[in-house]
C-alpha cells in the first residue's frame, strides 16, 4: 500500500514576471482539462482492457467504465499548451472523471444487492445526482516530469532547489527557487520518497512524497471513544485528561465557542485547538496495534439543536488525524456505530441509561465502576451482537435495561 503526503511552498517570494507566467499557464491548462472533461462526459468511448475485454464509457447511459489512458489528440481545440502539457491535462481529466464515476459505480453495485424499497429509492436518487465536474479557480494542476522537475542548486545559497518548468507551450520555461521547511524534513526523516509529480495552485506549489506501507497482521484490536471531556480515549491505555501547554482539548473547544465567528481571535482559537489535537494524538503509542475501532459520531450535529460547546467539537479533525497516523503505521481503522455503547457495561454487558452519569460509569447490575469514556472505548473494541436500534429507541428499552452480548469469536 502506498501513501502520499505533501508540503506547501507559497509564491510570496516570487517576482511579478514568474507569478504572471504561472497564472497564464494555469488558465490555459484549466481550460484544456475542462474541455477534456466535457468531451468525456458527453461522448461514448469504447475501449479494450489488457485482457482484450470490451468496455465503454457513456455517462448519459450510465456505462461508467473509465479508460486508464486516452490520446490527447482525440479532442481538437485551440490551445497555447505544448503536446506534453496537453497529455498531462488529459491524464488529469481522466482521473477527475474516474473519481466521480467510481462512487456511482459502488452505489450501482449496492443497488443490485438491495431488496429494501426505501434503500433502493435512496440509492437511485444518489445515482441520479451525478453531475459534470466544473473546475474552479482553486483547481490545482498536476504536472509530472514531462513538464517539471526539481533540480538541486549548484552553489550554496538561501535556496536549496530550483523547480524547473519546461515544455509548457507559449509560456517559456522558467525556474522557481524552493527552500525545504519543517514539513519536508519531517517526511524525509520518516523515510518518505520524493515524487516526480507536483501540484500547482494560484498561490503555492505542493511537493509530494510517497511511502510504501505494509499492512499490520499482528497486534491487538483497540477501541477509541471520541468526546469533549477526554478527546480520544483508547481501550489499551486508561489515562486522565492530557494537557498541552496547560490546555486540555475541552479548554480549546470552550475558547473557540466564546469567540465571534470570523474574527481574528476565532481563527487563533481554531489554530490552538488544531495544535492541541495533533499534540495529544502524536504521543499515543500504537506500536502493538493492528486495528482501531473508531466510534462514528459524524452525524452528532446533523439536524439537531446543540449547545455551542458541541457545535465546536472538532470530531472530523480528530478522526482525520487518527486515520492519517494509522495509515502511516499500516493500522486499519474500522468505523462503528456508537449507539448505547456508552451505556453498556464492558464487564457484564448490561445496558441501561442509568449506568452512566457524566464522566462516571456505575453498572446497575454488577456494580462495575469506571471512567465512562474508557468503558465506552472497551465496548468499541468488542464485536457486539446486532441490535435493532430503531426498535430500542421507540420502545425505550435502554431505560429498563437489556443484556447486550458479545458475538461468538468477537
Amino acid at each position: 500500500m502506498k501513501i502520499i503526503r505533501s508540503s506547501k511552498h507559497f509564491f510570496h517570494h516570487l517576482n511579478k514576471i514568474k507569478i504572471c507566467n504561472i497564472n497564464s499557464f494555469l488558465i490555459d491548462y484549466r481550460l484544456a482539462v475542462q474541455n477534456y472533461i466535457d468531451f468525456l462526459w458527453n461522448n461514448s468511448i469504447n475501449w479494450k482492457t489488457s485482457k482484450n475485454e470490451d468496455k465503454c464509457l457513456d455517462i448519459n447511459n450510465m456505462s461508467l467504465d473509465c479508460p486508464p489512458f486516452l490520446d490527447y489528440k482525440i479532442v481538437n481545440f485551440n490551445s497555447n499548451l505544448s503536446a506534453r502539457a496537453l497529455s498531462s491535462a488529459m491524464t488529469q481529466a481522466l482521473g477527475i472523471v474516474k473519481s466521480k464515476t467510481n462512487d456511482v459505480r459502488k452505489r450501482q453495485f449496492a443497488l443490485s444487492k438491495q431488496d429494501t424499497p426505501f434503500l433502493r429509492e435512496k440509492l437511485d436518487k444518489a445515482i441520479k445526482r451525478l453531475k459534470k465536474p466544473i473546475l474552479s479557480d482553486k483547481f490545482k494542476v498536476e504536472l509530472s516530469s514531462k513538464n517539471i522537475k526539481l533540480e538541486k542548486t549548484k552553489s550554496a545559497n538561501h535556496f536549496e532547489y530550483w523547480l524547473h518548468f519546461y515544455s509548457l507551450g507559449s509560456t517559456k520555461s522558467f525556474y522557481i527557487p524552493i527552500k525545504l521547511h519543517k514539513q519536508d524534513y519531517k517526511l524525509l526523516k520518516r523515510q518518505f520518497n520524493l515524487m516526480s509529480s507536483f501540484l500547482i495552485g494560484t498561490n503555492c506549489i505542493e511537493i509530494r512524497y510517497q511511502k510504501e506501507i505494509e499492512k499490520r497482521e499482528i497486534g491487538e484490536v483497540v477501541g477509541c471513544d471520541i468526546g469533549i471531556n477526554t478527546m480520544a480515549q483508547f481501550s489499551h491505555k486508561q489515562e486522565n485528561e492530557i494537557r498541552i501547554n496547560g490546555l486540555t482539548y475541552k479548554d480549546t473547544v470552550e475558547r473557540v465557542s466564546r469567540k465571534r465567528k470570523g474574527s481574528k481571535n476565532f481563527k487563533q482559537a481554531i489554530e490552538t485547538r488544531k495544535n492541541v489535537i495533533n499534540a495529544i494524538l502524536n504521543i499515543v503509542n500504537f506500536n502493538k496495534v493492528r486495528q482501531i475501532n473508531l466510534e462514528d459520531n459524524g452525524k452528532l450535529k446533523y439536524k439537531r439543536m446543540t449547545s455551542k460547546l458541541i457545535r465546536h467539537h472538532a470530531y472530523g479533525e480528530i478522526k482525520q488525524k487518527i486515520e492519517r497516523i494509522a495509515e502511516e503505521l499500516g493500522v486499519q481503522v474500522i468505523m462503528q456505530r456508537s449507539n448505547y455503547k456508552s451505556q453498556r457495561c464492558s464487564e457484564c454487558g448490561w445496558t441501561q441509561k442509568k449506568n452512566r452519569k457524566g464522566k462516571e460509569f456505575n453498572c446497575q447490575r454488577c456494580g462495575y465502576k469506571s471512567d465512562a469514556d474508557y468503558n465506552a472505548s472497551v465496548n468499541n473494541k468488542l464485536k457486539l451482537s446486532w441490535l435493532d436500534y430503531k426498535s430500542i429507541s421507540e420502545r425505550k428499552l435502554n431505560h429498563e435495561g437489556f443484556k447486550w452480548e458479545v458475538e461468538v469469536g468477537g
